[in-house]
């Protein structure tokens, strides 16, 4: 497991403190489907760019504090026929 030290903006406090960024391991990047009522598909996923400890926070739980950074990615699934646009 890769870790770096880095300096990181505080969830819970919004000052910079000590954080630890950690690789990825292991990932399942699932699609989410959504159907809108025009019977169009769209599929969405996040993926996980970093994930960073906070050090000495935790949440009312007792859990680590976690910030993490991600990137949208978004598909049409597919589009009823007379929705898309006429081709000459």
């Amino acid at each position: 497991m890769a870790t770096r030290n880095v300096k990181i903006l505080s969830p819970t406090t919004g000052k910079m403190v000590d954080g630890i960024e950690m690789d990825v391991d292991e990932s399942s990047e699932r699609w989410s489907e959504f159907t809108l009522p025009d019977r169009t598909v769209i599929r969405a996923k996040i993926t996980m760019l970093t994930v960073t400890r906070v050090v000495g926070e935790y949440d009312q739980e007792g859990n680590p504090a976690y910030v993490m950074k991600g990137a949208p990615t978004m598909v049409i699934g597919s589009v009823p026929d007379n929705l898309k646009k006429k081709t000459q």
